[in-house]
């Protein structure tokens, strides 16, 4: 913003702050909504959204975005893996030197 613009709002306004929106206010994302969501991810993370939605009587499509955009919480699961030993680092290590020395000399 500009200085003259700057300027300009504050003698229209008196403060400055931003204008009152214009549109429909939130209803669901409010603050206290996002509050009691975060309480109740943190009690049981493992709480599918779609069970939340039901209990909250928020639509899913909204509570996933509360918790993605706002909360900034990813949904992940653990996973089993194959646990890897030094020998099968080394192993791993010297197919990946000779699969690189294959490829260069392709070029």
């Amino acid at each position: 913003m500009t200085v003259h613009r700057a300027v300009k709002r504050f003698e229209e306004l008196r403060h400055d702050c931003d204008r009152p929106r214009s549109g429909r206010p939130a209803s669901v994302n409010t603050v206290a909504n996002r509050q009691m969501i975060k309480k109740r991810f943190k009690r049981n993370p493992r709480t599918p959204v779609r069970k939340m939605a039901w209990e909250t009587l928020i639509k899913e499509s909204t509570l996933k975005r509360i918790v993605e955009k706002k909360l900034k919480m990813k949904p992940y699961k653990l996973k089993k893996v194959q646990k890897l030993t030094e020998e099968n680092k080394a192993v791993r290590f010297e197919r990946c030197k000779l699969l690189q020395q294959r490829a260069a000399g392709q070029k």
